[in-house]
Formats: structure tokens, C-alpha cells, sequence
């Protein structure tokens, strides 16, 4: 619907994804409803370095509303770094599934609300999904990114990865999180 692109960079700053790098610029930003959910759709641009060493990065991104208010939580795919991270001491969350902790980097401020939204049938949909997300909770607010920038089917594919997981969310935790 046209809403500013420079809303996303300071109502939304906060978010890992788009905190990085310099010269960040939102653009093909649209909003709308699915579903009862709220979201923003957005393709994103950042640069990193400077002079002959710069970089820019493209993306695109999904914001999500919901009715609960989220601790922050960051899941990814686990890369390199992170291993080299856990070598040291820097480790992320561990699960039960040893598959799903190799796969993924998850980093919460609440430990318990990260083993509640990853149970075993969870954590089974993230293993099974074709596409890795990088999902952000904050607040009452959803980001999902792969760091590629997406078509129409790439947008739609995201937001049901994301009411996907959504909807496995367990009815006690629902209970627990404080609704907006």
C-alpha cells in the first residue's frame, strides 16, 4: 500500500536484519492482512566497508504481526562462525534433537520460551522446510529473511513458513504470552 520505506528503518531497526552494515534503504515496501495477521512486505538494502571494499547486500523481509508479545528470539542457520564461536564458549541454545542444534543458531533472552516454541513436532517442521528462514521475534512483531531477495511466490512462501510454525505453538504457551 505504499507505506514509507523509512518506517522500516525506524520502527524496525531493532531487528538484527536490518541493523546492519550502512546506507540502509527499504523499498517495494507493502502491507496488508493474511490470515488475521498484519505484515509488512519489503525488499531491503544495506552496505558494508567502504572506497573499493564495498559491498551491497540485498534481501528481502516479511514483518508479522501477532497477538502475543514475543521475547526477543533469533533463530538462523548455524554457519561457520558459529561453530568457531562454540569452540570458545559462545554457544547458542541447545535441544534435544542434535539434527536440529547442528542446523540451527537459536539465541533467546528467554531460554524457556525457546525450548516451549521448539518442541519435538516443531523442531520437525524446521527440519523439513526446503527453504532456511532466519526468524526474528520481538515484541509482537515477526521478521523473516533468507538474505535473497524474493518474487511474489518467494513473499507468500515465507509468510506460510512462518503461520506454519505459528500455528504449532503450543496452547499453554499462547496462554502464557501477554496479548497486545
Amino acid at each position: 500500500d505504499g507505506k514509507d520505506p523509512l518506517e522500516i528503518e525506524v520502527r524496525y531497526g531493532a531487528f538484527s536484519a536490518l541493523a546492519r552494515g550502512h546506507s540502509r534503504h527499504a523499498s517495494n515496501v507493502f502491507s496488508g492482512s493474511r490470515n488475521g495477521r498484519q505484515m509488512v512486505c519489503f525488499d531491503y538494502r544495506y552496505k558494508t566497508g567502504s572506497g573499493k571494499n564495498q559491498c551491497t547486500h540485498c534481501l528481502s523481509g516479511a514483518l508479522i504481526g501477532t497477538i502475543y508479545l514475543f521475547p526477543h528470539l533469533l533463530i538462523r542457520p548455524e554457519n561457520f562462525l558459529d561453530k568457531v564461536a562454540e569452540f570458545v564458549g559462545m554457544d547458542d541454545i541447545d535441544f534435544e534433537s542434535a539434527e536440529f542444534s547442528r542446523k540451527f543458531f537459536v539465541k533467546a533472552e528467554d531460554r524457556k520460551f525457546a525450548f516451549d516454541l521448539f518442541h519435538a513436532r516443531a523442531m520437525e517442521y524446521m527440519l523439513a522446510q526446503p527453504t532456511p528462514y532466519t526468524l526474528e521475534f520481538l515484541g509482537e512483531v515477526m521478521l523473516i529473511t533468507n538474505d535473497r531477495s524474493w518474487d511474489s511466490a518467494g513473499f507468500a512462501a515465507a509468510v506460510a513458513h512462518v503461520e506454519g510454525l505459528l500455528d504449532l505453538m503450543p496452547e499453554y504457551l499462547r496462554r502464557e504470552l501477554k496479548e497486545c
